[in-house]
């Protein structure tokens, strides 16, 4: 009989299996283990995160990088930023996160091969029309391997956090785990950041009321 580790790698490795379905199962093994940090961040992926402007508030993975577009008749055009600070601005409005579901971002990338088109907060708009002078909404378009990047970044947590499991001696047996297990579990700190790496760069607020109106 299998446990639920080996399980999770095997599932992890399968590209017939569903990332809802693995972060489920995965689910299962951290609430048996009692690992908070996985727990709480398997249900976020699970559910969505909670909206908010401050982008530390997101993994590094979900934070979306694309370019800057005004709609003019008939398509958009790239909004090209000028003077001393284009670089800084140009960092700032062509990043955002996404709060979204793993079953939504599945669906999305099915849906739109092509890529998306990522409507800013009101006061963006008002800051990007009003410097850019765009008659309409500026938008962030997305590529589609921006989301593909953030499935692929979840999917390979949950495996290398599997192949860790194991390594510390961490297996169970069919659907449970042993004492020794729980409590070898308990005494290591499985933080989610170590399998993707401290978030660095993301302290930028496009959405902030401070955001720069000149360009």
């Amino acid at each position: 009989m299998s446990s639920l580790v080996e399980e999770l790698q095997r599932d992890a490795l399968s590209p017939q299996v569903s990332l809802v379905d693995l972060l489920r199962k995965a689910l299962v093994v951290a609430k048996k283990l009692d690992v908070a940090d996985f727990e709480r961040w398997l249900t976020q992926e699970l559910s969505g995160y909670p909206s908010t402007d401050d982008y530390t508030a997101y993994p590094e993975y979900r934070i979306l990088h694309g370019e800057v577009r005004a709609a003019v008749p008939g398509r958009y055009i790239p909004v090209i930023f000028t003077g001393p600070d284009a670089a800084r601005l140009n960092r700032v409005y062509s990043r955002m996160p996404t709060a979204r579901p793993i079953a939504e971002l599945e669906s999305l990338v099915q849906a739109h091969p092509e890529g998306l088109i990522i409507s800013y907060t009101p006061e963006v708009q008002v800051q990007l029309m009003k410097g850019a002078g765009c008659p309409e909404p500026p938008a962030l378009h997305v590529p589609t391997h921006q989301l593909i990047g953030v499935l692929n970044s979840v999917k390979n947590i949950v495996l290398e956090w599997a192949l860790r499991l194991e390594k510390d001696g961490i297996v169970g047996q069919g659907m449970s785990f042993s004492t020794e297990e729980k409590q070898t579990a308990s005494s290591i700190h499985y933080s989610v950041t170590n399998f993707y790496g401290a978030i660095t760069g993301s302290a930028i607020q496009a959405g902030s009321p401070g955001a720069p109106q000149n360009f």
